[in-house]
């Protein structure tokens, strides 16, 4: 099976663990009770509290899930790898740590359905390598008061990627943060889109875009295009784009102190790349994903 799915196999975690692939729930392999969660195929409702993490591992080459969580209080950690998360609802003061590791070989289109209600909150640290044609569409609503979102994203685009994201705030006295980091790898084509709505009246909303893009020399496509549509006077918003190489003065510091052209950029570019690696709070998950990214295998 998958890499992560060993990892936490061996190491001894006090934890729910729910395990589905491509063919849906795979109960040898999960150590869930019924009273905690209710898994039917690819749907998970996580409906009462639980006193432990909850570890959501989902593997396969095409998998989709809907996650469901309304148990207040309870800490979910969903590790996707290769797999994409269908849709998912976070409510009831729920907290969702979404890690989300994935290789795109095919060309796919992608779709990201997101409600996060009152006091709730979802964490998203998303690392993607891009082989194909990857388009990929995500909406996030803030339904409740106190919500919260905070994604941070890194893709490293071989080939064609394309990215738009909506973020609507449709009550007041909530959150949300979207970062999204690109290495444009030679030949390829990068367009990313965001947008964050807030409707009229609203109040104590805060919103944040950020896109950049390190590009190796000769990507044939680039665009970048962080929006607001803010329909209200009491509300806190920003947004930013950067689209640049490595440093030349970086680059002349690092061949001064020994390295060779190649490897001065590999490292700046992996100093790009960890900005947004070392978001991830769980140690296992980060130190497989830099080993991976290391070796351009996700």
């Amino acid at each position: 099976m998958d890499f992560m799915w060993d990892k936490f196999n061996v190491l001894e975690i006090s934890a729910e663990t729910i395990v589905i692939d491509d063919s849906g729930f795979v109960s040898e392999l999960s150590m869930v009770s019924d009273s905690v969660a209710v898994v039917e195929g690819s749907d998970v409702f996580i409906n009462k509290t639980c006193d432990k993490p909850i570890h959501l591992i989902v593997v396969g080459d095409n998998t989709r899930v809907n996650l469901k969580v309304k148990a207040n209080n309870t800490i979910v950690e969903s590790i996707l790898s290769r797999g994409v998360r269908h849709s998912i609802e976070v409510l009831n003061g729920a907290k969702v740590l979404n890690y989300a590791m994935r290789r795109v070989d095919m060309d796919s289109n992608d779709n990201w359905a997101v409600s996060i209600g009152a006091n709730s909150e979802l964490k998203n640290v998303a690392v993607v390598l891009v082989n194909a044609n990857l388009n990929y569409i995500s909406d996030i609503k803030m339904i409740g008061e106190g919500s919260k979102f905070n994604q941070k994203a890194l893709v490293k685009n071989y080939k064609d990627f394309r990215f738009n994201s909506d973020v609507s705030h449709l009550i007041s006295n909530n959150s949300a943060e979207l970062e999204l980091s690109v290495v444009a790898v030679t030949n390829s084509k990068t367009n990313i889109r965001g947008n964050a709505i807030v409707g009229p009246g609203l109040t104590g909303v805060n919103n944040s875009i950020d896109f950049k893009a390190l590009c190796e020399p000769e990507i044939d496509f680039i665009e970048i295009s962080p929006n607001q549509n803010i329909n209200s006077e009491s509300v806190e918003a920003k947004h930013g784009a950067s689209i640049g190489h490595n440093d030349r003065n970086q680059i002349w510091f690092l061949e001064a102190a020994g390295m060779d052209r190649h490897d001065a950029d590999l490292a700046l570019q992996a100093a790009f790349e960890n900005s947004i690696i070392m978001e991830i709070d769980n140690e296992v998950i980060k130190s497989e994903i830099q080993k991976k990214l290391t070796g351009s295998s996700i």
